[in-house]
């Protein structure tokens, strides 16, 4: 059985729905990030069949950026889609 961990302060907890979701994998400084989102959005969906889903996006933090050596962000985004 898992053990359930309760969020205190800005941290909380939320239950992700189930479905198809999209997953990008980025490496960058946290000011690229608005290309990745306007890539996603404004290529990628258009050039894959598929649409955003009326579900809540979901980043997975995959470091802490003051122990990468180039102080970059490295995370996974989980966006809800659905075909066209």
């Amino acid at each position: 059985m898992l053990e359930r961990i309760v969020g205190e302060g800005l941290i909380s907890n939320t239950t992700i729905s189930g479905g198809l979701y999209a997953v990008f994998y980025k490496e960058a400084p946290i000011s690229k990030y608005f290309k990745t989102w306007n890539y996603i959005y404004e290529v990628w969906f258009e050039e894959n069949g598929y649409q955003p889903d009326n579900r809540n996006f979901f980043l997975n933090h995959l470091n802490a950026p003051k122990s990468h050596p180039e102080n970059l962000h490295i995370i996974d985004i989980y966006i809800p889609i659905k075909l066209l």
